[in-house]
Order: structure tokens, then sequence, then C-alpha cells
């Protein structure tokens, strides 16, 4: 029945191999790390290969994205890799790089990786450690990641700011550059997943936010390091005049640019941030998820306090998914934006 539809056309997918994780991040945001929720099932090397085949027959894909959970706790995960990159597949791999062995991230440069996002939460194992609440954990991934650099891969330093660490970001920044780490995204927190729990040790009030990025353009100043922000923050939050040398780009309304993400039950989301599933391969066809109502709203509703605002189509009301993690509807602003009240009366527990 699908194979007589055309393929769609999409910039990327995010696709989780595996929920497994063997760190405990304060401000992981995925959704079954919520307080009460059951972990979904952990889907072998099979069941993934079987839904990216379904996703490979219905869509002509840019790149593809794995992630988790720790990918490299996945079953076979190296055979996944090969299997994509024999189909000529660019691959950016998001790991925590604490697992696996050195021939193993050896032989994923081999097999042609071509980005590799890790975290550095810290300038040293307290900071990044106290997050990550793995002791040996900023150890582990320093020293992936000077075997990465030493073999000429090309590796993104993935730097969450939350409350826990605002303090040492120049100094997490500046550590970055001297291990060579040429390019950064810089995460503000969104609170969702295993945060709720900590929000207020993770809470950045917007001033904190615009900071953050200042400190940022002036370590990409200073080391050349080229950094993103990497989740999008409404535009009357902060000041881009501030700080020009990092990019702050907005999510978009087309579906075929947004980071949908899936799993290896084939059900997709419209960005590894959102909770909500838009439908499954398995009993739809890429095209008509893509003509989803729920995706049609992501384009018709806009908050309130955006509707007068001139800067909307450049905005889109900052990242609306945070919204989504906490319960909200697409019609509400950005989490960043709330006042303190509303906040409490949301999260505090």
């Amino acid at each position: 029945m699908f194979a007589r539809k055309p393929k769609v056309q999409l910039n990327s997918v995010v696709f989780e191999v595996t929920p497994r994780c063997n760190l405990a991040c304060r401000h992981c945001y995925n959704p079954y790390k919520r307080p009460g929720q059951s972990t979904p099932p952990v889907y072998g090397y099979r069941q993934n290969l079987r839904t990216l085949k379904r996703l490979l027959a219905q869509a002509e894909l840019g790149q593809i994205t794995l992630s988790g959970g720790e990918p490299l706790l996945a079953e076979r995960f190296l055979e996944l890799v090969l299997w994509l990159r024999l189909r000529g597949l660019p691959i950016t791999l998001i790991s925590n790089g604490t697992q696996g062995t050195p021939a193993d991230w050896e032989q994923l440069v081999e097999l042609g990786v071509g980005l590799f996002e890790l975290p550095v939460l810290g300038p040293d194992a307290a900071t990044h450690d106290g997050i990550t609440q793995q002791p040996g954990s900023f150890e582990a991934t320093q020293a992936t990641l000077r075997l990465l650099v030493e073999r000429q891969a090309r590796v993104c330093a993935a730097v969450v700011v939350s409350a826990l660490n605002f303090e040492r970001l120049e100094a997490t920044l500046d550590l970055v550059a001297g291990l060579g780490v040429g390019s950064v995204l810089l995460n503000r927190v969104n609170i969702g997943g295993l945060g709720l729990r900590h929000w207020r040790q993770l809470w950045l009030t917007p001033r904190q936010v615009d900071d953050m990025l200042v400190v940022a353009d002036g370590v990409s100043r200073r080391h050349g390091v080229r950094i993103v922000s990497g989740v999008c923050t409404p535009l009357c939050a902060v000041d881009p005049a501030r700080h020009p040398r990092v990019r702050t780009p907005t999510c978009s309304t087309d579906p075929s640019r947004r980071p949908l993400t899936m799993d290896g039950s084939g059900e997709l989301r419209s960005c590894n941030h959102s909770p909500v599933i838009l439908g499954s391969l398995w009993s739809q066809h890429m095209s008509e998820i893509l003509q989803s109502p729920e995706l049609r709203r992501w384009q018709e509703l806009v908050p309130p306090m955006c509707q007068t605002c001139d800067r909307w189509d450049e905005c889109l009301g900052g990242c609306r998914a945070a919204s989504e993690q906490l319960g909200c509807d697409l019609d509400t602003v950005d989490p960043l934006l709330w006042r303190d009240d509303e906040l409490e009366a949301r999260l505090g527990r």
C-alpha cells in the first residue's frame, strides 16, 4: 500500500536507537524520564533495522542523526551504522562518549560518521559529574573527545547550560577550545523529563540566557570556535546584537525541515524536545503523517502574547516544544517567558 506513494523529501530525521542510558543527567528532557512515566521498550537490532528500512522506503533523507538514550548501548549498533553508510547516508552521532571501546570509536570514524556530538557540561569532573550523576563520566567523555580530535573526526561539543553550571560557562567553553573542538552546540536548559524533578536547581532567567550568549560570543571571538544556540529562544528575551558571533536559529514551520524524531517502533515526533507522537510509520505513510492536524497546528497557532509582535515570523514564540513538555498546548509561549507564579503553578511540587 505505502510503496505506491512517492517518497517525501526530508532534511533530517533523529533516530533514537535505544532508550537505555548509563547516565542520569539532571536536565535530561527525554519524555520517558518524567516522574511516574514507564520506560519504553528496548528495541533490538532487528526491530531498529525493520523500522529504518521502512523509513528509507518512504523518505529521501538529507542525513540521519543517531541518538538515544545512549546509542552505543543499542544492540549491534556498529552494524546499524554500517548498514546506513552502505546506503550513502550522512550520519551524525549524538552520544555521551562514555560507552564503547577506543576500537569502537575508531571504527565509527572509519565508517565515515560525519559528525560526533558529545557533551561537555563543565570544566571539571565536579561540575560535569554532578550533573550526569555518574562519577567518572567527565574523564570518559574527555578521553573520547581527545581520540576523535586526534583521528581528525568532525566533533561538536554539546554544552547544556543550567543554573548548575552557568557560572562555569566561560571556563567550560575555554576547555572545549583547548581540546581542539571547533564547534559548540550551546543549549539553554529545557525543563522536561528528569528535569521536572530538579527544575528549581536548573532554571535560567531570560537575563541569564542572554548573558550566556554574550559569554559565548566572547569565547568565539577569542578562540574562533563556531557556536550555535541549539534551543530556539524568544527574540524578546535576548538581544542578538549583543552576541553576533553566536547563531540563534529558529524552528521551521515546514515539517520537512524540522528535526523530526523517531524511535525503533516507528513513532514520529516533531522534534526530540517534543513528547507528542504524531503518528507511526506502521499505520501511516510518512506523507500522511506530515499532513497531520498536529503538524498544521505548529503553523497555525500563535500564542496570545505573540499575536501583535512584528517578529513572529522569525521567532515563532521560541521553543514551544518546551511548553508541550510541561503539558501545555502549542498556543502557549516558551516557558522562558512565563512569570514566576506561572512556573510555580505548573511545576511547583
